[in-house]
Protein backbone atom coordinates (compact mmCIF):
# COMPACT_ATOMS: atom_id res chain seq x y z
CA UNK A 1 0.00 0.00 0.00
CA UNK A 2 0.86 3.51 -1.00
CA UNK A 3 -0.01 7.16 0.51
CA UNK A 4 -1.71 9.76 -1.99
CA UNK A 5 -2.77 12.88 -1.59
CA UNK A 6 -4.97 14.43 -4.45
CA UNK A 7 -4.08 17.96 -5.42
CA UNK A 8 -6.39 20.62 -6.41
CA UNK A 9 -4.90 23.97 -7.32
CA UNK A 10 -2.06 23.04 -5.55
CA UNK A 11 -3.78 22.37 -2.21
CA UNK A 12 -4.22 19.14 -0.82
CA UNK A 13 -7.81 18.02 -0.47
CA UNK A 14 -7.13 14.98 0.71
CA UNK A 15 -5.14 11.73 1.87
CA UNK A 16 -5.40 8.19 0.74
CA UNK A 17 -3.29 4.40 1.55
CA UNK A 18 -4.12 2.63 -1.42
CA UNK A 19 -2.73 0.55 -4.51
CA UNK A 20 -1.53 2.40 -7.78
CA UNK A 21 -3.87 0.27 -9.40
CA UNK A 22 -6.97 0.85 -7.24
CA UNK A 23 -5.87 4.74 -7.39
CA UNK A 24 -5.95 4.72 -11.29
CA UNK A 25 -8.93 2.48 -11.40
CA UNK A 26 -11.07 4.54 -8.91
CA UNK A 27 -10.15 8.06 -8.38
CA UNK A 28 -10.41 11.28 -10.88
CA UNK A 29 -8.08 13.97 -10.78
CA UNK A 30 -4.27 14.42 -9.63
CA UNK A 31 -2.46 12.29 -7.07
CA UNK A 32 0.81 12.53 -5.87
CA UNK A 33 2.19 9.61 -4.23
CA UNK A 34 4.12 10.34 -1.33
CA UNK A 35 5.82 8.41 1.63
CA UNK A 36 4.63 8.78 4.86
CA UNK A 37 7.88 8.10 6.68
CA UNK A 38 9.73 11.08 4.57
CA UNK A 39 12.23 8.18 2.78
CA UNK A 40 11.17 9.97 -0.31
CA UNK A 41 13.20 12.56 0.17
CA UNK A 42 10.58 15.60 1.10
CA UNK A 43 10.62 17.25 4.19
CA UNK A 44 7.35 17.24 4.46
CA UNK A 45 4.11 14.55 4.72
CA UNK A 46 0.90 15.32 2.91
CA UNK A 47 -1.85 16.79 5.02
CA UNK A 48 -5.13 18.47 3.88
CA UNK A 49 -4.92 21.76 3.41
CA UNK A 50 -1.19 21.82 2.91
CA UNK A 51 0.05 22.97 -0.18
CA UNK A 52 1.93 21.30 -3.15
CA UNK A 53 5.61 22.83 -4.52
CA UNK A 54 5.91 21.28 -7.78
CA UNK A 55 8.96 23.11 -8.50
CA UNK A 56 10.29 21.60 -4.83
CA UNK A 57 7.84 18.19 -4.89
CA UNK A 58 7.24 18.42 -1.69
CA UNK A 59 4.08 19.60 0.71
CA UNK A 60 4.62 23.27 2.52
CA UNK A 61 2.48 23.59 5.73
CA UNK A 62 -0.30 26.51 4.92
CA UNK A 63 0.47 29.82 6.41
CA UNK A 64 -1.20 29.65 10.33
CA UNK A 65 -4.04 31.73 11.17
CA UNK A 66 -2.61 34.65 13.19
CA UNK A 67 -5.98 34.81 15.75
CA UNK A 68 -5.50 31.42 17.35
CA UNK A 69 -1.93 32.19 17.83
CA UNK A 70 -0.99 34.03 21.46
CA UNK A 71 2.72 34.95 20.37
CA UNK A 72 1.76 36.39 17.23
CA UNK A 73 3.34 40.17 16.94
CA UNK A 74 1.34 41.98 13.60
CA UNK A 75 4.73 44.01 13.50
CA UNK A 76 6.91 40.91 13.18
CA UNK A 77 4.87 38.66 11.29
CA UNK A 78 5.26 34.84 10.31
CA UNK A 79 8.49 34.29 8.85
CA UNK A 80 8.59 31.11 5.98
CA UNK A 81 11.73 29.02 7.03
CA UNK A 82 13.19 26.87 3.80
CA UNK A 83 14.33 24.07 6.04
CA UNK A 84 11.63 22.71 7.24
CA UNK A 85 9.00 24.21 4.49
CA UNK A 86 6.71 25.67 7.34
CA UNK A 87 5.67 29.47 8.22
CA UNK A 88 6.88 30.15 11.61
CA UNK A 89 6.26 32.57 14.65
CA UNK A 90 9.97 34.30 15.70
CA UNK A 91 8.25 35.02 18.62
CA UNK A 92 7.60 31.47 19.39
CA UNK A 93 9.08 30.40 23.12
Amino acid sequence: MKCFAKIEDDIVVECIVASQDWVDLNKQGEWIEYDSQKADGRINIASPNYIYDRDRNDFIIPKPNSNEDPFFDPEVGYVFEEESLAWVNPNWP
